[in-house]
């Protein structure tokens, strides 16, 4: 095992040594080392956990997927380009795989001998390794993948649902799927057990949320609020202050408690996607909506419409908040924990939705307050995205308030577990 280890990490030294020697630009050539240390990365871990399983569940629901789907409209894609693009949605959705993950497997997928390259072989490939370094962030950004991800859902939520009855009964799951009521039931009964650990799953994270942002709020409000209110206005606003400190956690438990996980009409309409995907009952199109791309003064139009969906929602807020005597500072770290906070709630409520292929009726009212909260979590998105880049806001959070918080919801939890042994102990 050391040897290949060895010799894997010494075939991406000989193709950057190539690269180095051919007079690319300085940056160019930081960005090509970072990405082959990450193929490295994932190679080795696929080299010391090989994952011959995972690559099975792929390669099963991109034919199974592939025999299903049509394109409506024309998405400017060859045939190759359209596999591709199904390969990395499946990726996406079905392993969750990042962004590295999805590079390495596409390397792969152009280079389909590239576990057994020799280093003389590595050489010569090295130019074709940095060609297709672009053409692979370019499938891996490309919009359709995306959209299909979505797409795909239904087959992602059957396929991990098959996937725990075969990891649940290894000797036996040949039998289950012989016979069709016995694999229905033992998916009506995974469903449960998977509904149960979503559930708890939402519950602690909505829990650790609520406490975590309460304790974050408390701190900035120390830390800024109470220092811009004190020394620059000359007098302390005590209803914004306890507003900004109740809001975001209140909304947060809100948002948490309106998580609902799947139910029984989610399980049989699982039931009958299993049936047509291992029995073929009835197998039908899964047809994909290309929409055209919108350009001149349409497009013009709808990124006006949608600035406007800013300054509306945006707005509202900042008026009602100076209408409560809120100062600039109050008003600016109300807006981030108002974003960050719909932001993580929405992360918390895709968790629970993780199992539900059912499809959601939209509402008039849902779509007015998906008009008024979509710009509100885009930002709260660029901020989570975009915070490490912020090395002083990384550093209060992570280092003075998050790092603490940790170990404080760490012994708590450990007294927690202590207190129940303890009980159990008397009963």
């Amino acid at each position: 095992m050391i040897e290949k280890v060895s010799h894997l990490i010494n075939k991406y030294i000989v193709i950057y040594n190539v690269i180095i020697d051919s007079n690319y630009p300085p940056k160019e050539m930081k960005g090509f080392f970072n990405w082959l240390i990450n193929l490295a990365a994932c190679e080795v871990e696929e080299a010391l956990v090989p994952s011959g399983e995972e690559k099975i569940l792929v390669e099963v629901v991109e034919r199974t997927i592939k025999q299903n789907l049509v394109f409506d409209g024309n998405c400017h894609l060859d045939e190759q380009g359209k596999n591709i693009q199904v390969y990395v949605a499946i990726l996406k959705s079905l392993l969750k795989a990042d962004e590295m993950t999805v590079n390495y497997f596409l390397l792969k997928y152009y280079f389909p001998e590239w576990h057994d390259l020799t280093l003389p072989e590595a050489e010569r490939a090295a130019h074709d390794v940095k060609c297709s370094q672009g053409i692979i962030k370019e499938n891996f950004n490309h919009h359709l993948n995306d959209k299909l991800v979505r797409e795909f859902k239904k087959y992602t939520a059957v396929f991990w649902i098959l996937q725990d009855i075969v990891q649940s009964n290894p000797e036996e799951y040949l039998n289950i799927f012989s016979k069709k009521e016995k694999l229905l039931e033992k998916v009506e009964q995974t469903c449960r057990e998977k509904y149960g650990q979503i559930g708890a799953r939402v519950r602690r994270a909505i829990v650790r949320s609520v406490i975590y942002i309460f304790c974050t709020k408390i701190i900035f409000g120390i830390l800024l609020e109470l220092p811009f209110d004190y020394f620059i206005l000359n007098e302390l606003r005590w209803p914004p202050l306890v507003i900004n400190a109740l809001f975001p956690p209140a909304l947060m438990a809100a948002i948490g408690m309106s998580i609902r996980v799947p139910g029984a009409n989610n399980t049989a309409s699982i039931k009958k996607e299993v049936e047509n995907i291992v029995y073929g009952d009835d197998s039908g199109e899964l047809r994909v909506k290309i929409m055209k791309s919108k350009k001149g003064f349409l497009n013009v139009l709808l990124n006006f419409f949608y600035a406007i969906m800013y300054l509306v929602s945006f707005g509202l807020v900042v008026y009602g908040l100076l209408r409560l005597n809120f100062s600039a500072a109050s008003i600016a770290i109300f807006l981030l924990f108002l974003t960050v906070v719909s932001f993580f709630s929405l992360r918390i409520r895709r968790t629970a939705a993780e199992l539900i292929i059912l499809e959601q009726k939209e509402r008039f009212l849902t779509i007015i307050i998906a008009f008024l909260f979509v710009p509100i979590l885009r930002v709260g998105r660029w901020i989570a995205m975009h915070s490490s880049k912020i090395n002083v806001f990384i550093f209060v959070l992570d280092f003075i308030i998050e790092a603490p918080f940790k170990i404080f919801v760490r012994i708590f939890e450990d007294l927690v577990i202590f207190i129940k042994e303890k009980r159990d102990e008397m009963m």
